[in-house]
């Protein structure tokens, strides 16, 4: 018997593995997606992070002002970002940048 490792979303424990018998691995379609051409060639932009496959859109409060990084930052404390694919958070209520000389 052969035992299949499947990607599984997190950690996976062994009774989540699948036996199955030789005759029919032949008859399992296999289907490896290939990197998107941007991800791969471009470089995933400012506001999006590259997941392996494609450039995916940072979601809201959450930033990125670099190219072809692999996830986004966080916005940090006293900011916010309502907005999904953008490359800054803006100040929440009650808060204030304030920049150095």
């Amino acid at each position: 018997d052969f035992i299949t490792l499947q990607q599984f979303p997190g950690t996976t424990s062994f009774d989540d593995l699948k036996v199955v018998a030789p005759e029919t691995v032949a008859e399992v379609p296999i289907q490896i997606p290939l990197p998107s051409f941007q991800s791969r060639f471009e470089g995933c932009p400012p506001g999006t992070f590259n997941n392996g496959l494609e450039c995916q859109n940072c979601s809201a409060n959450t930033f990125n002002d670099r190219m072809n990084v692999s996830a986004c930052d966080s916005c940090p404390a006293g900011s916010v970002q309502p907005a999904a694919a953008e490359t800054a958070c803006e100040c929440a209520i009650g808060f204030y940048r304030v920049y150095r000389e």
